[in-house]
Order: C-alpha cells, then structure tokens, then sequence
C-alpha cells in the first residue's frame, strides 16, 4: 500500500541562488568574480528550504453546510430539468429548435443523459449557477445540435439557433451574478 505525504505533495520548491559572502549581492548563477564587489571567488550557492503550505482545516459544520448546499444545487438542477421535459411534452411533435429533427424520443427516455441532451443551458449552468435553473436559460435541442453549441460560441454564433438563444438570454441575463466577461456581448446589449 503505497502511503503519501499531504505536506511533501503542496511542499515548495528550494529556492536556489548564488550569493556573494563579502557583499552579499544576490545572482541567479555561479560566477568566478563577483559583479557588484569586483572580489574573486567569493559566490557561493545558497539553498533556501521552504516551508510547507499549510492547508486550512474545513470544521464539519462546515463541511455538512458545503455538502447540503451542493445537494440543493443538484436538486434544483433535477427539478429543473424535470420542468423543461415536462413543458417540450406538452407539444405532440416536439423538435429540435435548431434543426427540426424530432426529439420525442430523447424526451421520453428512461435514460437520464439521453433525456438531458435535448435540454441546452444557453448561458453554462456549471460556470454560472446563478442562472443555471432560471426557465429561460433553455433550448430544445437534438443530442448533436446540443453539442455543436456547447462546443465553442463561434461556433453557437452560426447556428439558425443563435437569435432565439439571444433573445431568451436578454431576458434573465442581469440576474448572472458571476463574473459575465466571456459571455457573447449579443446578450447584453
């Protein structure tokens, strides 16, 4: 069984440099003469050890309020996804709002991933939870159209999608609390 030292995984490394024992001047390399005090032979190398970093304790308070609030999170992200399944049902033939193809089957999946990948978060649920469970942050869309959009916003830009996703994200896009500087300007203006 191979054990692991916490402290020598986060240790810093040795801070090594030349110093100068008549004047102390400080080089990154080894010389015969010093610079500063023109004196031959006087640069040794010095080894700084570092102390380690200390990780901070989590009391368990702590720990079971962090765990309950991620649990409420998923919660939230369950029911979302739930509401959304439920509203693209109440269409008989329901689509991809992208490309046209039909998703009921994706919708009426006992597959959980399958069932999801017809719900696209127009703003990343996992960068901006804030807005991850707001009705508005949806589109419909077909497992591969799903993932062209997440896949990069140049890409997203070009899709027949593009204008729908903007004109739902103007809608709760100043409820984003997290910092929005590499969200596309369109929803914003």
């Amino acid at each position: 069984m191979l054990f692991i030292n916490l402290k020598t995984m986060i240790q810093k490394k040795a801070k090594k440099y030349f110093e100068c024992s008549s004047c102390k001047n400080h080089t990154v390399q080894w010389g015969g003469q010093c610079r500063a005090c023109k004196k031959w032979n006087t640069i040794e190398e010095v080894v700084e050890e570092m102390k380690p970093i200390q990780i901070p304790r989590v009391s368990p308070k702590k720990s079971d309020e962090d765990k309950a609030i991620e649990t409420e999170k998923r919660e939230l992200l369950e029911k979302w996804f739930d509401f959304q399944t439920l509203k693209a049902l109440l269409n008989p033939r329901p689509i991809c709002e992208n490309c046209g193809t039909s998703v009921l089957y994706q919708l009426k999946s006992t597959e959980v991933w399958v069932n999801r990948s017809t719900h696209a978060h127009i703003v990343p649920k996992s960068k901006f939870p804030s807005v991850a469970t707001n009705k508005h942050n949806h589109l419909l869309m077909c497992s591969q159209c799903h993932s062209d959009y997440d896949n990069n916003w140049g890409k997203a830009k070009g899709m027949p999608i593009w204008e729908v996703a903007v004109k739902r994200a103007r809608i709760f896009s100043h409820l984003i609390s997290e910092i929005a500087s590499k969200l596309p300007e369109d929803f914003f203006i």
